[in-house]
């Protein structure tokens, strides 16, 4: 059985500094992911109804608006963590390349 000290949950490890980052950048998606595609729908379907010279059905458009708005953020989200992953490789790489100083 294991001590309590030991045992480490989900929040520890996101109160890591490391993690802590990579949790406040989903966490900021997250709520993108669930604004933003409500806020195209809604105010695609409010122009298209308020504009009679478009003959479209309202909700299909709002909808499909909606899913790119999703694709839209998904993709920003990659992009995000890909180049922090390269950034922290680059980081480790800079930090291995220092020479190590000689102890007198």
């Amino acid at each position: 059985m294991k001590n309590s000290k030991d045992k480490t949950t989900f929040f520890h490890e996101l109160m890591k500094s490391k993690n802590n980052s990579v949790f406040r950048k989903l966490l900021f998606f997250m709520i993108l992911l669930l604004i933003i595609p409500v806020l195209v729908y809604y105010s695609t379907n409010y122009f298209l109804e308020r504009n009679p010279t478009i003959k479209i059905k309202h909700s299909l458009v709002s909808a499909i608006t909606s899913f790119l708005s999703v694709i839209l953020i998904l993709g920003i989200y990659v992009i995000v963590a890909f180049s922090e992953n390269i950034e922290e490789i680059e980081d480790e790489k800079i930090i291995r390349k220092k020479p190590k100083e000689k102890i007198k």
